[in-house]
């Protein structure tokens, strides 16, 4: 018993008790070591110290009192229990550099109990204090092999288990981490709150960490949690101070809520608990799956990633994404509902989600896999894309569809097995069919592309607009209401609901096919290839409204009624059915028109289109009432047509069995079956009708039922070269001009060439002189509209306008005498097909009939003598006079570029540029008297020796022809053997290649240059434009053996990447290539071909394009080219002289005999059609630009070899500051035709991937 200080004065050398040991004098303090083999007692507070030595309690120690023990290096060992019997009041513990070993077990004290040295446990331990401090570290003496139990508070400042793993530690009270690790090879149990002074490790290498009252930092954001294993984490982690961040290794149960300033990361399977909120200021990922039947809601501040099952075990309860970054699901999913936000984008690659509740996806949509989404509602609010390839969307329940489906990468086809709701105008593109097999609510618009799948509609309802574009098969199963409905031109349309109703219009672009009783109604309905039955007169139309018919009706597979309520623009040529036909409306004949039917009433009369250029017949009763022809004369008389075994009717489109009633004055009806009777009228005179020898009636005078031409009437009123005879009762005027059309004359190219008439008249023929009748023209599909520089295979014949009204364009086919090299065709490849002959006819005053004002070129002969000349262009008359004497016969071909019809069918005004093709002789200077040549107006020799001679013509800006006599007009040689040639030019300067004098003018544009790298190319310009090396003006003296050679290769285009390409191309070029915009002296749009700097994907080593691609006019174009003058005022017909199609003495020559072929003439035509629409995309890109809508854009690449292509430079509409435009701006744009090329422009965007494709399987192009 130590009643008093043992050393107070003097410390010992050491001390050594044997036995039981009182301590009751307060302290002992020896430098050497302190042994206390029995057991010992503290009778009052007490301090052990030695200097340099050990401190062992070889038994119990008890004493409710507090005991301080220090030493500078030696060991402390407890042997057996602390505190045990009579717990002490506190434990301090300070050893400099020494160890505690607790080999008893238990401490015990009812107050703290503080631990400044390294411990090494020797056998479980259980700490009991009010605060248990661990300053210096806590190891098991053997790994695993030793536990830790802290009962009451914790404070843990160094590492436990960091030498030597403990097998378990747990903590009842709260535990306090100032910079610990702690690792085990059991579990951790931690029952009170977690704070972290430091970023703290816990890892557990067999066992289980539990957090079961959360954690939290000391500094908002300051420290991180890392556990290295399984856990449970329940409570609020980082609810009152937020962790910086989170990370579990192993697998995680989560009840409570997690709070972190950074990311949260757990790569085992997540189960929950409970229900569980997730913030995390970064990303929040799960590398592995999640279950538990509760609700999880994550809200990250960037990306949020399931890349495991997600209920796939056990079915999730709500789950809540709302983040600004990309939210992923790499795995199946199964919960109650799935809601995400609006921000950023969503990665759907599992290939299924499943709720028992709604979708609701507020972000756009990217699907990587085949994909099923399932749920009572699925609602796609920001759009969906396929990510890289297309994919197939199926989703089964009700949908509500916003933003685009597919716009920016087509999806292989959508289903939705429930009704749909379209929210917001919804553009939907996929490569494969679309089914709607419930109804379809609609309060925007819904524009459907879908390549060649079938699209199919059950009921329709709502104000909204419905655009349909596929090849395949469009169904309405249902009752369709709608704004306004439109489909394309190509594939088939099912109108099987029975009625579709629009507040505006209905335009369908495909024939119809009647599944049953159909009732059309809306402002106009446009059936725009006709329609069928699907049973022979099993079905009926009506149409409330006006209708247009641009194809036959009941052609394939009769009707068995039709009524139209409004106005009928009848435009197919026929319209068939098995009972009765109703045209309340009045109606215009767009065609010559056959209707056959039980009893066909037309109540309000009816018109043609142009004076004289449509008849009408109807096959069987007819009820009429109202004027026909009061507005436009029709060709023939209204009345019925019967069948006659003998007699047929010469009209265009030729019916085997029927021929025309005759007579000229319109009579009252007095019945359906009344024939008309009377006289013709020709030039305000009547002619009585007499009697034909197989007992019809037929005009005196003529054999054949033709009109004869007046006198005063030029030949050109006529709206076809007539077959004439002379006049039969020897009165008729014009004489030998009665003759018929096998007596004239072969002109080139092989047709016969009309005779200029002998009273002085003008007449007007054919560029070429060449003629072939519209019946037997190879190819010709009567009725059939053809859009300009549309190539084959497109869906309406493939043919282009051209100025002769008789002649077709390149792309049009072969036909007798055709010098067009395949190449130069607007259908290009032959392997692709020519598409069909394109005739247009024109009405009277020249311009294409039926409305179509497309380029006119008018060709005038002058006899000699005087006489009017009229001609005739798009939108004017002008009378021409000549003046001087006796001149040369002229040919003038003119280019006028007036009104036409631009994207969308709305009349545009060209630039008031004309091109002009003159046979001219060279300019001379004023005689030496100061006069023009000739001094009287007739040049010397003008007579028999200049019969025939081409006479100059003064440009622009006069109305008038003149002679070389008449100041001001071209003055002709001195002599008969003057120089002729033929120039392309406008007004009077003819312009050279080079910077001074302008050049060759053509859109600014160099093909893409494209490295791989991450270098951005960007597009530039070159003095020429691609493919042209060597342009230069076409010239008769130079050129008469000039000659093209019909191939078929595109090899000159192999290199180019890209070309420009002009508006009218964009519905085409859109199903193929990207359409971008570039920079060059102005903004233009081009068709990109390759990713790869000279390479084009589209062309193979042999030089074929690629099957089914569209070749856009630019390319089919070469060797010919446009070049201008500074002032862009004069426009001259180049050739490049380095294209290997152009040579000397082939068959298809630019010249004969002086003359220009129709190689020639085709060209000018062509490329004089390409500058007018170069004219309107010009405009359309510049309202681009003022709207501000053209945005930088950058495309990166990595192909599946690794190798990565950058393309930067180029621009493209932004869609939501084109969504923003003022609805009156809008508006404005549609009726431009702006709307439809905008939305071509989205389209394209789909290209995209199928050019990546392509990229990848072809190897890159050797380097130049």
């Amino acid at each position: 018993m130590f009643g008093g200080a043992i050393g107070g004065d003097t410390a010992l050398t050491g001390l050594t008790v044997s036995g039981t040991t009182a301590i009751n004098g307060g302290s002992v303090t020896t430098t050497g070591d302190q042994a206390y083999t029995g057991a010992a007692t503290l009778g009052a507070d007490a301090a052990l110290t030695t200097t340099d030595g050990a401190v062992t309690f070889g038994g119990t120690l008890d004493g409710a009192h507090a005991l301080t023990i220090t030493t500078a290096s030696g060991t402390i060992t407890f042997t057996g229990a602390v505190g045990g019997t009579t717990t002490l009041t506190a434990l301090t513990v300070t050893d400099g550099t020494g160890t505690l070993a607790i080999d008893g077990g238990s401490i015990a004290t009812t107050g703290a109990q503080s631990y400044a040295t390294a411990v090494v446990l020797g056998a479980d331990t259980t700490l009991t204090g009010a605060t248990v401090t661990l300053s210096g570290g806590l190891d098991a003496a053997t790994a695993g092999g030793q536990s830790l139990a802290i009962v009451g508070n914790a404070v843990v400042d160094q590492a436990v288990g960091a030498t030597v793993a403990l097998g378990t530690v747990s903590v009842s009270g709260t535990t306090v981490f100032g910079d610990p690790a702690v690792t085990t090879t059991g579990d951790q149990t931690y029952a009170g709150a977690v704070t972290l002074g430091a970023d703290t490790t816990l890892t557990s290498t067999g066992g289980t960490i539990t957090l079961a009252a959360g954690a939290d930092g000391t500094t908002a954001g300051g420290q991180s949690l890392i556990i290295v294993g399984n856990t449970a984490l329940t409570g609020a982690f980082g609810g009152t101070t937020a962790l910086n961040a989170l990370s579990v290794t192993g697998t995680a149960a989560l009840n409570g809520g997690v709070t972190t300033a950074a990311s949260q990361t757990y790569l085992g399977a997540v189960t929950l608990a409970g229900d569980t909120t997730l913030t995390g200021g970064d990303t929040v990922a799960f590398a592995a799956t999640v279950d538990g039947g509760h609700a999880l809601v994550i809200t990250g501040g960037n990306a949020v990633t399931f890349s495991g099952v997600v209920g796939g075990t056990s079915r999730l309860g709500d789950l809540t994404v709302n983040t600004s970054g990309a939210t992923t699901f790499d795995g199946a999913v199964t919960a109650a509902s799935v809601t995400t936000d609006v921000p950023g984008t969503l990665f759907i690659n599992g290939g299924s989600v499943d709720t028992t509740g709604t979708q609701t996806y507020g972000e756009r949509a990217v699907i990587g896999a085949d994909t099923t989404l399932a749920g009572t509602l699925v609602s796609l609010n920001g759009g969906a894309d396929a990510l890289a390839t297309p994919v197939a969307l199926v989703i089964q329940g009700d949908a509500s569809l916003a933003g685009g489906i597919g716009a920016n990468a087509a999806l292989t086809g959508l289903s939705v097995s429930g009704a749909t709701t379209v929210t917001a105008d919804t553009h939907l593109v996929t490569t494969g069919g679309v089914t709607f097999t419930g109804a379809l609510n609609t309060g925007s618009t819904l524009i459907v592309d879908a390549n060649s799948g079938d699209v199919t509609f059950a009921a329709i309802n709502g104000a909204g607009t419905l655009v349909v574009n596929t090849s395949g098969a469009t169904t309405f199963g249902g009752a369709v209401q709608a704004a306004a409905i439109t489909t394309d031109a190509s594939g088939t349309l099912f109108l099987n609901g029975g009625s579709v109703t629009t507040t505006g219009a209905q335009t369908f672009g495909e024939r119809a096919v009647l599944g049953t009783d159909t009732v059309l109604t809306g402002a106009t309905v446009t059936l725009a290839a006709g329609a069928d039955g699907a049973t022979a007169g099993g079905q009926s139309l009506a149409v409330a409204g006006d209708l247009v018919a641009g194809g036959a009706l009941g052609g394939t597979t009769a009707l068995r009624q039709l009524s139209v309520s409004g106005t009928s623009a009848v435009n197919g040529g026929s319209v068939t059915t098995t009972g009765d036909q109703t045209y309340t409306g009045a109606v215009t004949l767009g065609g010559d028109a056959i209707l056959t039917g039980g009893t066909v009433t037309l109540l309000a009369g009816g018109d043609a289109a142009t004076a004289g250029g449509q008849s009408l017949a109807i096959v069987g009763n007819g009820v009429l009432a109202g004027a026909f022809g009061a507005n436009q004369a029709l060709n023939t008389p209204v009345g019925q047509r019967h069948r006659h075994p003998e007699r047929r009717f010469h009209q265009r489109h030729r019916h085997p069995d029927l021929h025309r009633c005759r007579g000229g004055e319109r009579r009252p009806v007095a019945d359906q079956h009344r024939r008309f009777a009377g006289v013709r009228r020709h030039a305000g005179q009547r002619q009585p009708v007499g009697p034909e020898p197989d007992g019809g009636r037929r005009p005196a005078g003529d054999g054949r039922g033709r009109r004869h031409r007046p006198a005063g009437r030029p030949d050109h009123q006529h709206r076809r070269h007539r077959h004439l005879h002379p006049g039969g009762d020897g009165q008729q005027p014009g004489g030998n001009r009665g003759r018929r059309c096998h007596h004239l004359p072969r002109h080139a190219g092989g047709g016969r060439q009309r005779r200029p008439a002998t009273d002085g008249q003008w007449l007007r023929v054919r560029a070429g002189g060449h003629r072939q009748r519209r019946d037997d023209r190879p190819g010709r599909q009567p009725g059939r509209r053809h859009h300009p520089l549309r190539q084959p295979g497109d869906g309406d014949g493939g043919g282009r306008l051209h100025p002769d009204r008789w002649r077709h364009l390149p792309g049009a086919g072969h036909h007798h005498g055709d010098p067009w090299p395949d190449h130069l065709r607007d259908g290009g490849d032959p392997a692709h097909g020519h598409g069909h002959h394109h005739h247009r006819r024109q009405d009277h005053h020249g311009r294409p009939a039926g409305g179509d004002h497309g380029p006119d070129h008018v060709v005038g002969h002058r006899r000699h003598g005087g006489g009017p000349a009229q001609r005739h262009g798009a939108a004017d008359h002008q009378r021409r006079q000549p003046e001087g004497g006796q001149g040369g016969l002229g040919h003038d071909v003119r280019h006028r570029q007036g009104p036409w019809l631009g994207p969308g069918g709305q009349r545009h005004r060209q630039p008031a540029a004309r091109c002009t093709l003159v046979h001219q002789q060279h300019p001379l200077g004023p005689d030496r008297h100061g006069q023009p040549g000739g001094g009287d107006g007739r040049r010397p020799g003008a007579g028999a020796q200049h019969a025939g001679r081409e006479q100059p013509v003064q440009r622009h800006g006069d109305q008038r022809r003149h002679h070389a006599g008449h100041p001001g007009g071209l003055r002709g040689p001195a002599g008969a053997d003057h120089q002729r040639r033929y120039q392309w030019y406008h007004r009077r300067q003819r312009p050279a290649l080079g910077p001074d004098r302008g050049g060759c003018r053509q859109p600014d544009h160099h093909p893409l240059s494209l490295k791989q790298s991450d270098l951005d190319q960007t597009m530039s310009t070159n003095a020429l434009p691609a493919f042209y090396q060597q342009p230069r003006p076409i010239a008769a003296e130079r050129d008469g053996d000039t000659s093209l050679t019909p191939v078929t290769d595109y090899k000159f285009a192999a290199t180019a990447n890209s070309v420009p390409l002009i508006a009218a191309e964009f519905t085409l070029a859109c199903k193929q290539y990207p359409i971008l915009f570039v920079d060059g002296a102005a903004a233009q749009p081009v068709a990109l071909f390759g990713l790869r700097n000279g390479e084009n994907l589209f062309v193979d080593a042999d030089g074929t394009w690629a099957a089914g691609a569209y070749i856009p006019a630019y390319v089919r174009r070469y060797p010919f080219i446009f070049m201008e003058n500074r002032d862009k005022s004069e426009f001259t017909l180049c050739i490049d002289e380095a294209a290997p199609v152009v040579g000397k003495g082939g068959a298809n020559k630019l010249f004969q005999d002086g003359q220009p072929t129709e190689v020639t003439r085709n060209a000018l035509a062509f490329c004089s059609d390409y500058q007018g629409h170069y004219a309107v995309t010009t405009e359309f890109v510049a309202a681009l630009v003022k709207a501000d809508l053209l945005v930088e854009n950058r495309a990166d690449v990595t192909l599946k070899d690794g190798q990565k292509l950058s393309l930067a430079g180029f621009k493209v509409i932004d869609e939501a500051k084109f969504n923003a435009l003022p609805a009156e701006e809008f508006l404005r744009w549609r009726e431009r035709g702006w709307l439809h090329l905008v939305i071509c422009h989205f389209i394209s965007v789909s290209n995209w991937a199928a050019l990546v494709d392509l990229a990848a399987k072809h190897p890159a192009p050797a380097a130049n």
